[in-house]
């Protein structure tokens, strides 16, 4: 396994091909940002990039990591589809991106709609989701933002539940 300092780039690849296909300045949304690889790879080809990470330990690692970066807009929120909280477990893992959102829990997170957050005048070239089995969540709280947009969606498939992965796979069709 290859050491990466806070500034090398992990799923460099990823990062490569997407960075092609935009091509433009636009803006771009990363939500569940982490410690900020794809934020800070975004800020390099893109306007602004809107990065939320819900969960607190990890967000302050993101702050840290994005500091230098003046085009990238950081928020401490989960996206999805209402206003309110959910919950994190405590969990001894070291993967630092492998954790969920929950009802219940040890460490609370705010929530929020991304159409409550992002204005729809702001033109979207990129929504980067990779929420740990919140996804369908997240982009029903996105929905006017996706109807104003052609955004090219980038989403990280963690759901083991076939019936949310068809619900998921129809709400991306119905946005064509």
């Amino acid at each position: 396994s290859k050491e990466i300092s806070i500034h090398g780039v992990y799923e460099n690849d990823e990062i490569e091909l997407i960075s092609k296909k935009i091509g433009t300045r636009g803006n771009v949304i990363d939500i569940g940002a982490n410690i900020g690889n794809h934020s800070i790879a975004f800020s390099k080809i893109s306007k602004k990039v809107y990065s939320f990470e819900a969960h607190p330990r990890t967000f302050e690692i993101l702050k840290f990591n994005t500091k230098e970066y003046s085009n990238i807009k950081i928020f401490n929120l989960g996206i999805s589809n209402r206003k309110g909280f959910l919950f994190f477990n405590k969990s001894k893992s070291t993967n630092i991106g492998g954790k969920r959102l929950s009802k219940t829990g040890s460490i609370k997170s705010k929530i929020n709609k991304l159409d409550n957050i992002i204005k729809l005048n702001n033109k979207i070239e990129l929504i980067k989701i990779d929420i740990e089995g919140h996804e369908y969540e997240a982009l029903e709280g996105m929905k006017k933002l996706l109807n104003n947009n052609k955004s090219l969606i980038l989403l990280e498939f963690c759901e083991e539940s076939v019936s949310k992965r068809r619900k998921i796979i129809n709400f991306l069709k119905s946005k064509k």
